[in-house]
């Protein structure tokens, strides 16, 4: 159920103030503030390496840096800070690079920057750090889809949910990477996206074509799998309906469901219209970071209504896809609770899903036992799924 996506942030980062030029100050190796006790230096008081690496990390995103969500103090030797100072990062009064436009596309690549973890042997780190990202933008219908791309294997796209943006799938999307030229991107109003003057699902499919239509004109060596979560799922299956040609296989995890009953009806109106209004006011602690979501309560209410209508339609879609699909589902997308509406929304999303069987035995189905956040709490699994998933011959449609 795409509402659920809407509770499954955690560990939200408390708004970090961006130094100006004025206010910085040294740090030595060990992270203590040049002038404070024990510094290398002179002396006080002592910032913690997270602490360090937040400011890093906060410079990156006001700079609208590729992959800003994975800067750190260690990203200094890679020259991470000189590229965000070069990008007015360092000046509160500086916005973000991108440009708005027609259909336009910024290619970049840079290194990737990753923690540095003192655990790991120096040869792993070295082998990571010699990969590179690439990095590029689409500008269409208003608004800015960021898009970055690396790994190695089969192409894969992997689209976000609601209120999911590339930063907070890292894990899932790095697993992918092992085996898989990965593509991700942020949806209008998530993460490293500019914000939209609508949310509609027509918008966000709109915003899935144009990052496809973007890896047309590059020539990707084979059609991706295209792979979708929650909200996701739905755009996939719908742009996989309408473009068969341009996609090699399509993976939906836990979205994307033909549930025979809406899940948004009067009795249960006021919990969700209350959870989306707590969400919203939680989220606003991320705005100006790579995790950020930008629709107000009322607009998550408004597409989930729309969802909740697009999967009463969506089991004629499956019959237009000719190619192999795979479900990653789970088992208790509502909780395990066994009070209050969970038990019904469980039983509501597994009968969809043996409707949609029942009607397309040739679709292949995982069950995960996980609620909602299964691409958070079970990345391992799902990307091994996929790995996994058998590579059967395109499906007549007669």
């Amino acid at each position: 159920m795409a509402s659920t996506d809407h509770s499954i942030l955690a560990g939200v980062l408390s708004p970090l103030v961006t130094p100006s030029r004025s206010s910085l100050r040294g740090v030595d190796r060990h992270g203590r503030l040049t002038g404070t006790a024990g510094a290398a230096g002179k002396a006080v008081k002592r910032m913690s390496g997270h602490g360090l690496n937040l400011l890093v990390r906060r410079a990156a995103v006001r700079a609208g840096l590729p992959n800003a969500e994975t800067f750190s103090a260690h990203s200094l030797r890679a020259g991470g800070a000189t590229a965000a100072a070069k990008a007015g990062a360092l000046d509160p009064a500086a916005g973000s690079s991108f440009q708005h436009g027609g259909m336009t596309t910024e290619i970049k690549a840079i290194d990737i920057a990753e923690p540095c973890d003192e655990h790991k042997n120096h040869g792993e780190r070295a082998e990571r750090d010699n990969r590179t990202m690439r990095h590029f933008t689409i500008h269409h219908d208003g608004v800015t889809i960021p898009v970055s791309r690396g790994g190695q294997g089969r192409p894969l796209v992997l689209c976000p949910g609601l209120s999911s943006t590339q930063a907070g799938l890292r894990e899932l999307t790095e697993l992918l990477r092992r085996d898989h030229d990965v593509v991700t991107f942020d949806l209008r109003g998530h993460g490293l996206a500019s914000a939209a003057d609508r949310y509609s699902f027509a918008d966000f499919l709109n915003d899935l074509v144009a990052v496809m239509a973007e890896l047309g004109n590059l020539g990707l060596p084979a059609a991706p799998v295209l792979v979708g979560y929650s909200l996701g799922a739905d755009l996939a299956v719908h742009y996989a309906s309408e473009h068969p040609d341009t996609v090699a296989e399509l993976v939906v995890i836990d979205g994307a469901n033909p549930v025979p009953e809406p899940f948004i009806t009067d009795d249960v109106l006021p919990t969700f219209r209350a959870m989306w209004e707590d969400l919203a006011t939680r989220q606003e602690a991320e705005r100006g970071t790579a995790r950020q979501v930008l629709l107000n309560a009322q607009e998550i209410l408004d597409l989930n209504l729309e969802i909740d209508v697009i999967r009463s339609e969506i089991l004629d879609r499956y019959g237009k896809i000719d190619r192999p699909i795979s479900m990653i589902m789970s088992t208790s997308m509502a909780g395990d609770s066994g009070e209050g509406p969970a038990p019904r929304f469980n039983q509501n999303w597994r009968a969809g899903v043996e409707r949609l069987v029942r009607e397309y035995p040739h679709i292949a189905t995982s069950w995960l036992d996980a609620d909602h956040q299964l691409v958070f709490t079970h990345a391992p699994h799902i990307a091994q799924i996929i790995l996994d998933a058998p590579r059967p011959a395109r499906r007549v449609i007669s």
